[in-house]
């Protein structure tokens, strides 16, 4: 009913357009999310914003305060003391690709591209952090699709929102490492889930 009332009130005023279209299609809006028959946009829903791919803007900070970064966004993964915040030449922003899709959550498979189109790749899944051209979709045997991890943070769930403490697994259950979060990144076996003292947990910030 509501959208043949906008329809009709557009259609009846289109050959002159003036500001009682505006005023007409504001009050129906009013009047559809008193009806609860739209719901305005949520403070929450902009924590993580996907795009129809499933893809984000994403950087990694470490205790240290230390942000991932990849090498002429082409090369091996360390961390930085600067960031720059500007996409088309950070080495320090990466594409987050959700496999899953939709809101970024707890055990979600994920993909990480830098401004080159490289993609995150784990030596084996146990080795050294690096970008590399071309990637396997094949997560039983990729080194490029890892697994993300909510260990503190936001509430509500299991759901990751900007600024909460995360790990990023590989397939074998091996967790990027940043040596002293300052230093060069790896896939190592084990972990600690203390992100006071953790090098396997990071700050998850979306632009």
């Amino acid at each position: 009913m509501l959208e043949k009332i906008m329809f009709s009130c557009t259609k009846s005023t289109y050959k002159k357009p003036n500001l009682r279209i505006a005023s007409v299609v504001t009050s129906l809006v009013i009047l559809a999310v008193s009806l609860n028959l739209i719901k305005p946009a949520s403070a929450d829903l902009l924590d993580n914003v996907f795009d129809s791919s499933g893809n984000t803007k994403v950087f990694f900070r470490t205790r240290s305060g230390y942000y991932i970064n990849c090498y002429d966004s082409r090369g091996k993964c360390q961390a930085i003391p600067t960031f720059s915040n500007n996409p088309g030449i950070s080495d320090e922003i990466f594409t987050l690709i959700d496999l899953n899709k939709g809101t970024l959550m707890h055990g979600d498979k994920i993909m990480l591209k830098t401004r080159t189109g490289y993609y995150v790749n784990s030596y084996n899944s146990g080795g050294v952090i690096q970008a590399q051209p071309t990637y396997s979709d094949n997560p039983v045997v990729s080194d490029e699709i890892f697994i993300i991890v909510k260990v503190d943070g936001s509430s509500g769930g299991n759901q990751i929102k900007a600024g909460d403490k995360i790990m990023i697994k590989t397939r074998r259950n091996y967790a990027f490492n940043c040596y002293d979060s300052k230093g060069a990144c790896q896939a190592i076996p084990s972990f600690n889930g203390n992100y006071h003292i953790s090098d396997e947990v990071f700050t998850i910030d979306f632009l």
